[in-house]
Parts: C-alpha cells; structure tokens; sequence
C-alpha cells in the first residue's frame, strides 16, 4: 500500500511540472517585460477592511524597474445581511458582501477603468460566537483575495 502512494505521489511529482503549470501572478511574470507596480492606494471608505486590500495589494507596490505604473482609488463597502430565521427569530444564515468601486489610473492620473467589483458569500449562524467570528473573518479575506484577484487581473488587462 505505501508502494502505491509513493509511486503515485513520485510519479505526480515528476509530471506536475512539465504540464505547463504556473500560477497567475508568479514571480516570473512580475521580472518579465509585461511586469505592473502600484504607486499610490487611496481609499475613500473608513472600513476596518481596507487593512485586508491594502495588506494584498502591497505584492504589487514594490518598486520593478521598467514597469508599468497604475494608482488606484477604492472605495469600500460591507454588508452583512440576515437570510433566515427560525421559529424564536434568532438568524439562521447571513450574507456577507463586500462591494468594492474601484478606479484604475496611469502615472499621470488619466483614468484607465473604472467599475464596482462584487463578492458574496452565504453561512450559517454557529452557537459559539467565537468560532461564528472566525468564520466571518476567513470569509471576508476570501471575499478580499477574489475582489484583489480580479482588480489585479483587470490592470494586467489594461496593461
């Protein structure tokens, strides 16, 4: 049995690279002649999730020279709604929603795209809400990573 796994796992190994595998925004594509620096990050909401986009966005504030420059102007909006309750009234599931208008501008802040990136997710109300807030953060970074992902995407687009 571990014969099996071991060769299955040698022979994945060998064959994962070789199938042109990379990830999306790899360190190859930052040093290549199509590589992107962010200057400037202005947010116009004060929302305890701007920490989450500045944190993700600060990979691509790092000086490269040669690259193409962009600033960005977000504004930032969360909401938390009650889907279901049950019989008592205690909520049963929320969404969560993160709303972000973002604005993509060159060095000479002539605006190159402008558009509101959405992203939401369902969940069930925990009893311990401890773990209920836990959950809510590691949906609201998830939420972040996708919102990031598609901004990034659009600039590389744009490039």
């Amino acid at each position: 049995m571990k014969k099996k796994i071991l060769t299955s796992l040698f022979v994945l190994l060998v064959t994962l690279p070789g199938c042109g595998y990379e990830p999306i925004f790899s360190s190859k594509s930052i040093n290549s002649d199509k590589s992107i620096s962010i200057e400037k990050i202005i947010f116009e909401s004060d929302n305890k999730i701007n920490y989450l986009f500045e944190r993700k966005l600060k990979f691509f504030q790092k000086k490269i020279p040669n690259s193409e420059k962009f600033n960005l102007i977000l504004n930032i909006e969360e909401n938390k709604k009650i889907l279901s309750k049950n019989k008592v009234g205690d909520p049963e599931t929320f969404d969560l929603e993160i709303i972000t208008r973002a604005s993509i501008f060159n060095n000479k802040d002539v605006i190159l795209y402008s558009s509101n990136f959405k992203s939401n997710k369902n969940y069930n109300n925990l009893e311990n809400k401890f773990d209920l807030r836990q959950e809510e953060s590691i949906i609201k970074n998830n939420l972040v990573d996708e919102i990031v992902n598609e901004i990034i995407s659009k600039i590389f687009e744009i490039q």
